[in-house]
């Protein structure tokens, strides 16, 4: 019960700095009705009655709210707080607080700000010695005060710098731990895809093959006598059909080869590269379009865009393959005309242009295909937007390659 109301209250980290500042301000207040005034009286430059400290608490109490969500103000503003009330003799209920704005900051703050504090307070500390050296003061009274003030900082920043380190350290072994669950489930599925599918399609085939061969020489008296035009249809509909089932056998492998590859951004000459079976995947993206419509390339961008993906590594050159696949397959399935692909010349850019012919109707699709075409990406560092031009019926998918700035595609997809 008490570790669930502590989650809740680290989830709602404004109405956390509020009840911490509640706490402290009661904390204070007793502190300040037991007569705890005055914690360095010698150091005093004014006098007073108690009032002071007492506004000095609620202001402490109340900059307190913004600890996490604001730190690095909220310590500026309770250190400038902090030494009004020093000038009147200092009170131990607003040097708490002071601590705990200090701890905050350290823990809460960005790096940026971390960094600026901690130079901030280095120069401050170098220019308050040499003001102490050089105007060597008669008494102990401020030397103590520094050095009681200089632990202050010092262990209040050194405890906020442990916790911060150890949620670090904490969010690292997590982002390890994901990695590693995540690596596990994409080896189970690419396995389960292998044993239960790819040999399914596989096997598909090789029963057409046998129906194609029982064809033929069931056939051959009617071929003599010049009857086949049944058999003909029958065989080059099996033929399509092993086609289909070669080709979902091949992208089938070519995922669990996603699946299974290291990701890491290593050296092209790691793996390697085939130009000829490169051309021949690029040839073949014209197999997704119907047999009426076209893949055109512009003069030299069929050729710029083999180097391009020659040079990326294996697992990233095939899932730029297989996106730009799913883009014509979203052409075909959805829009009207022969596809364009182009390559920019100022960036890595890839360009799949749809004319949609007016009036087609094409059946809406449910976006799974450019969704899962967007999670390959992301997992080579690339990215895939999808939007439709309001002034035409033109759909513009942005596919940024890895490494390089987002840039835009455009292709037929609804």
């Amino acid at each position: 019960m008490i570790a669930r109301s502590w989650e809740q209250l680290n989830a709602h980290p404004r109405t956390r700095d509020g009840v911490v500042a509640v706490l402290w301000l009661m904390l204070g207040l007793a502190i300040l009705q037991l007569g705890m005034l005055q914690v360095w009286a010698e150091f005093a430059v004014f006098r007073t009655r108690g009032t002071v400290f007492l506004v000095a608490l609620l202001a402490m109490a109340a900059i307190a709210t913004m600890r996490s969500t604001r730190p690095f103000l909220a310590l500026g503003l309770g250190a400038a707080v902090a030494a009004v009330d020093l000038s009147f003799g200092g009170s131990l209920g607003v040097v708490l607080i002071l601590s705990d704005l200090i701890y905050a900051a350290v823990k809460y703050g960005s790096d940026r700000g971390l960094r600026i504090a901690l130079w901030a307070t280095l120069a401050f500390g170098v220019l308050l010695i040499v003001c102490l050296l050089v105007v060597s003061p008669a008494g102990q009274t401020v030397p103590t005060v520094v050095v009681q003030l200089g632990l202050l900082v010092v262990i209040s920043a050194a405890w906020g710098w442990a916790v911060r380190s150890e949620r670090a350290r904490t969010r690292t072994a997590l982002v390890r731990t994901h990695a590693r669950q995540t690596t596990e489930m994409r080896e189970r599925i690419a396995h389960d895809l292998h044993d239960l599918v790819a040999n399914q399609i596989a096997v598909a085939g090789l029963n057409i093959e046998a129906a194609k061969l029982q064809l033929a020489t069931a056939t051959a008296p009617a071929a003599a006598a010049g009857s086949v035009l049944p058999a003909n249809a029958l065989a080059a509909s099996l033929e399509r059909a092993k086609h289909g089932t070669d080709a979902a056998h091949r992208e089938l492998r070519s995922l669990i080869t996603v699946l299974t590859a290291s990701l890491e951004l290593d050296a092209p000459e790691q793996h390697p590269n085939d130009p000829d079976q490169l051309t021949n995947e690029l040839n073949s993206l014209a197999d997704v379009l119907p047999a009426h419509r076209d893949l055109r390339w512009p003069e030299g961008d069929f050729d710029r865009t083999h180097a391009l993906l020659a040079a990326e590594p294996a697992a990233r050159r095939g899932v730029m393959l297989r996106v730009l696949r799913e883009l014509l397959a979203n052409a075909a399935k959805h829009g009207a005309g022969d596809v364009t692909v182009e390559l920019a010349a100022e960036h890595t850019r890839i360009s799949l242009t749809n004319e949609i012919a007016r009036g087609s109707r094409t059946a809406p699709g449910n976006g799974h295909g450019l969704r899962a075409s967007a999670a390959l990406l992301e997992m080579v560092g690339g990215r895939l937007e999808s939007r439709r031009e309001t002034d035409s019926a033109t759909w513009i998918a942005t596919v940024a390659l890895p490494g390089t700035e987002p840039t835009v595609a455009e292709e037929g997809v609804r």
